[in-house]
């Protein structure tokens, strides 16, 4: 098969695609990669050479329509020229420049929602995304969804509509293993993040942007700061300039000067740093599956989350987390306040966490999505 694969960041090949992409060429098979050469803001942790064939587009993420006419244009004349067997297009961003390029000449095209973008706003800015999201469907041979609940959006489109059976993209499970590192490695790393041996550690994963819950949590840890002298929050990832923290500049001032607040950038491993953290914190408004939430449950490390597409697929209320109803500051402030106070249900939880974690395992994603492809071929 000749497979070519948009995806809207160079980032994304290296979170998520690098172990199908090592699979399709292990097979024989005849990878290409459309994508944008920049990595999201101040990206620079990874170096590695993209496998098989990649091609320069810019796929804009924003609501610019001249970026995604020109990124549409690039693409046509990148599959008369390539000809591939399957054009398969991940985020709506792509999925559009996509549903703009095509003609009637183009082979099979694929397209997996990361989560949709609709459910997230009211008033005209939803209607006008449903219009988006639908217009790419109809555009597009078959459409993924990540969650059931996605899929719901469009059951009227069923013969279009299907939904992966793994849990999201997975997470490369072998690779997080809490056991991998030492107590001296732990006691290393948090000397050099300035974190005592009793302070509790919450992490946080994820662009610093509103829908992801930063707002909720940075607010949350705001008030347990002056209750808990001794707990620490621990920031992987960055800020997007695309979306908002959704915190003031004034709260964001406060919030970023803290003490306590450590903020190491976007990391390629999150292992060495999940290994240090009693609790994650990830009240997400909408996801696909979060791949960091799986991340954290395999690395033993509860969740605290909301009761959204996407999060509830993956934590398990009670049983390795807790999944909340709602994600006012007080509500997430009681969640971290209860699992502080608690190591007993805590360490459950964890327990609970990486025994079940083999349902995360990235290597079921890979064998369905392979599947997908033979199908699309044979059929």
């Amino acid at each position: 098969m000749k497979i070519l694969i948009l995806i809207p960041s160079i980032t994304s090949y290296y979170t998520f695609l690098v172990e199908i992409t090592n699979k399709l060429i292990k097979e024989k098979n005849n990878f290409h990669l459309a994508t944008s050469p920049k990595h999201l803001n101040n990206i620079n942790c990874y170096n590695e050479v993209v496998n098989g064939t990649y091609h320069p587009i810019f796929f804009a993420r924003g609501m610019n329509p001249i970026q995604h006419i020109k990124a549409a244009i690039k693409l046509r004349k990148l599959v008369h020229d390539l000809k591939p067997d399957i054009i398969h297009a991940h985020f709506m961003s792509c999925i559009f420049a996509m549903a703009l390029a095509k003609t009637k000449d183009f082979p099979t095209t694929i397209a997996t929602y990361h989560g949709l973008n609709s459910p997230l706003f009211k008033g005209w800015r939803n209607k006008l995304f449903q219009l988006l999201e639908k217009y790419c469907i109809s555009r597009t041979t078959s459409t993924w969804f990540l969650n059931k609940e996605d899929a719901l959006f469009f059951e009227k489109k069923k013969n279009q509509i299907n939904t992966h059976t793994s849990l999201g993209i997975g997470c490369p499970t072998s690779e997080f293993n809490p056991n991998q590192f030492s107590e001296d490695f732990k006691k290393s790393l948090k000397l050099k993040l300035g974190i005592s041996n009793d302070d509790f550690i919450y992490i946080y994963i994820g662009r610093h942007v509103m829908h992801k819950g930063f707002a909720s949590t940075a607010r949350a840890f705001m008030k347990l700061n002056g209750i808990i002298s001794n707990c620490k929050l621990l920031l992987v990832g960055i800020r997007d300039n695309l979306h908002p923290t959704g915190l003031t500049k004034k709260e964001e001032v406060k919030f970023f000067a803290l003490d306590n607040v450590i903020q190491v950038g976007w990391q390629k491993e999150v292992q060495p740093y999940l290994a240090i953290s009693q609790v994650m914190v990830f009240p997400s408004r909408r996801e696909g599956v979060p791949c960091c939430v799986m991340e954290a449950l395999t690395m033993s490390v509860p969740v605290i989350t909301l009761n959204s597409r996407g999060c509830r697929d993956v934590v398990r209320h009670e049983i390795d987390g807790l999944v909340l109803n709602d994600d006012s500051p007080n509500t997430v402030l009681e969640a971290m306040e209860r699992l502080f106070n608690n190591p007993r249900e805590r360490n459950n939880f964890a327990h609970q966490a990486h025994k079940d974690s083999n349902r995360f395992d990235r290597e079921h994603y890979v064998k369905e999505q392979l599947s997908i492809y033979k199908n699309v071929v044979n059929n």
